[in-house]
């Protein structure tokens, strides 16, 4: 389900969901089969995924969403670029004046909304859709994402949907817990430089803080710096690169 399945599981038991005994029962057999106890729980019928959510989204008052049941207007899509919306599996719901509301499956992925804060330069608040409904929603409103990683490296002009392609990529095969702060900030970076325009990404690691520069129309701007995912290790060095 997440990565935060044991709070979760605490929040079920807190409101008497599931018993001491039902989670028991569930540890024991997901250690046999490489499980989470709360697929587990799921698969034996003794909650369902729609009540998890529920709970969960109640229990941070945040509202949940049946996607089927909302027709999402162009210009509110629009909103989020289809890149950002497949890196992050988000799908922008409603739009305000002041705020950009966008279905996520895991409540308390609050890093995803800080990035998207980030990239969008907009306030953004999440609403919780079951992760099937943001796939199928997705697909519905960005389209199928069916390129291979060969095509898109035979396209020099790719766009940022290539970059999360390959992000993708390295999350699967070669990322752990230690690199994925790095990636995730390289990856926002680049996004950014990517909407930007940006010829060129200049990145110097301060004592307690990035300085990011990007060229852009010739001229170096300093940027706003990305969500804390990752701190320098020494001012020592700097480095550029193209974007």
């Amino acid at each position: 389900m997440t990565a935060n399945d044991d709070y979760i599981i605490e929040i079920l038991k807190d409101v008497g969901l599931i018993k001491p005994e039902q989670i028991e029962a569930a540890k024991a057999a997901a250690g046999g089969r490489h499980q989470s106890i709360l697929d587990v729980l799921v698969e034996q019928g003794i909650i369902s995924k729609l009540e998890v959510l529920k709970t969960v989204a109640m229990q941070l008052g945040m509202d949940v969403i049946v996607l089927a049941d909302h027709e999402i207007p162009q210009e509110v899509i629009q909103q989020v670029p289809a890149a950002i919306a497949r890196r992050y599996k988000v799908v922008p719901v409603f739009d305000s004046e002041n705020t950009l509301s966008v279905a996520l499956s895991d409540p308390l992925n609050i890093e995803t909304l800080d990035s998207l804060r980030y990239l969008l330069k907009r306030n953004v608040d999440g609403v919780v859709a079951a992760d099937e409904e943001i796939s199928e929603a997705l697909d519905k409103y960005y389209g199928r994402a069916e390129k291979s990683i060969e095509e898109l490296l035979q396209n020099p002009n790719q766009s940022a949907d290539a970059q999360v392609r390959m992000d993708d990529m390295a999350d699967e095969t070669v990322a752990t817990d230690v690199d994925a702060p790095i990636i995730k900030l390289v990856s926002l970076i680049i996004m950014e430089a990517q909407r930007s325009r940006a010829s060129d990404i200049h990145v110097e690691p301060l004592e307690t803080r990035f300085r990011i520069r990007y060229r852009i129309d010739g001229v170096l701007r300093e940027m706003e710096p990305p969500p804390s995912v990752c701190r320098p290790r020494s001012s020592a060095a700097s480095s550029s690169w193209r974007a």
